[in-house]
């Protein structure tokens, strides 16, 4: 039997949630003929054993150590024998027909260099996430800095148009990048590549791999019919998780500004980022829109009207540039505990656009609000 997708994974110390992620893959009555490897990277919880127990299928690579997201996934891409490739994290659920749809696009329309699912951060669908952009010089300075910038309101409404239509978007719709926790390519192109460039050790990998697909003039896609679930900060909340300076800023994506743009661009943007701290010390940000008061479950907003046809925006970022987000309509819309437990981050914001139009200077509504996890919140 020809194996069409292989489907890799790289495991740190997520037993249960890889244990679910495999099973909502086995339990797809469209899945395509494939075969699953998982790299695990020195997990000291019952990862493997599990793994022998109830998915003895699954290839499986134990590292003695942990070799990282990128170096890992290459020595599953070197063992690979399907024609696709679909780049996994561990702590997804993939719905029925997920697969079955990206295989179809990418096989229907060869000038796709990649494609990704619709990702949806609870199984309630409440959020989606938002587009991989490629960085920039002008757009690290205008998104991670609080530095005058006169691009920044140009730049900033690109990335809400790209993420709102995307949110909207009812056939397959062109965005920068997709994310490493479900990138869909094929073997060919990784192999072009040379594979994941390990000199990310996590985090950029997957916006350096994009990098060269649209460098090829490859488009990359992501198809709204094609959904998972992707348990965002699950992972990292575990005890066992790598550290967060290693995704931090004087790391991974310096590497890619460095990589791209130059040593001298990072050095530069690298002295922004210590002006714009003192910057943040001597004048604090001010919160915009109205405050909005969490209850135990979660945050409620409501409208005098309903909204016929709305997106709204989640982010620990007032510039809403790393952010989450959906289209929904009604006069109601409530961010749950559970999954505001979840994410990093206590205060966050959020504003509402009509769609379709609007301008990223004029939200219909907007406000924030603080979040104590874990506590009684009423």
């Amino acid at each position: 039997m020809d194996i069409h997708i292989s489907i890799i994974i790289v495991n740190f110390n997520t037993s249960e949630l890889l244990n679910d992620c495999l099973t909502s893959i086995s339990r797809d009555p469209q899945t395509p003929a494939h075969e699953i490897i998982v790299v695990d990277n020195h997990s000291d919880d019952t990862s493997l054993a599990m793994l022998h127990q109830h998915h003895p299928s699954v290839t499986v690579i134990a590292n003695p150590f942990n070799a990282g997201f990128a170096a890992a996934n290459n020595q599953a891409i070197r063992h690979a024998i399907g024609r696709y490739v679909w780049l996994l994290n561990p702590d997804t659920i993939v719905m029925p027909g997920c697969m079955t749809r990206l295989m179809n696009l990418l096989d229907n329309h060869q000038e796709i260099g990649a494609a990704g699912p619709r990702t949806w951060l609870d199984t309630d669908r409440t959020l989606e996430v938002c587009s991989l952009k490629l960085l920039t010089p002008a757009l690290a300075k205008a998104v991670f800095t609080r530095l005058p910038d006169r691009q920044r309101t140009r730049l900033l409404h690109e990335a809400w148009e790209r993420d709102a239509t995307m949110w909207t978007a009812t056939k397959p719709y062109a965005i920068d990048g997709i994310g490493g926790a479900a990138l869909f390519t094929s073997r060919s192109i990784l192999e072009e590549a040379g594979g994941l460039d390990e000199r990310f050790f996590m985090g950029y990998e997957d916006t350096d791999l994009c990098t060269f697909i649209q460098q090829k003039n490859r488009r990359i896609v992501v198809h709204p019919d094609a959904e998972i679930v992707h348990l965002f900060g699950q992972a990292k909340q575990k005890p066992q998780a790598p550290k967060k300076h290693i995704y931090a800023w004087h790391t991974a994506p310096l590497n890619y500004l460095q990589k791209y743009y130059g040593t001298s661009a990072a050095n530069h943007f690298r002295s922004l980022r210590h002006i714009d701290r003192l910057v943040r010390r001597i004048c604090p940000s001010i919160p915009p829109g109205r405050s909005v008061s969490s209850t135990p479950d979660g945050f409620r907003l409501a409208w005098s009207k309903p909204y016929p046809s709305a997106c709204i925006e989640w982010s620990t970022d007032p510039l809403f540039f790393d952010k989450f987000g959906r289209h929904f309509s009604g006069n109601t819309f409530l961010f749950p505990a559970p999954l505001l437990n979840r994410l990093d981050g206590n205060r966050w914001y959020w504003r509402v656009w009509l769609t379709p139009g609007g301008s990223p200077t004029q939200p219909i509504d907007a406000g924030w609000g603080i979040w104590n996890k874990y506590q009684d919140n009423s």
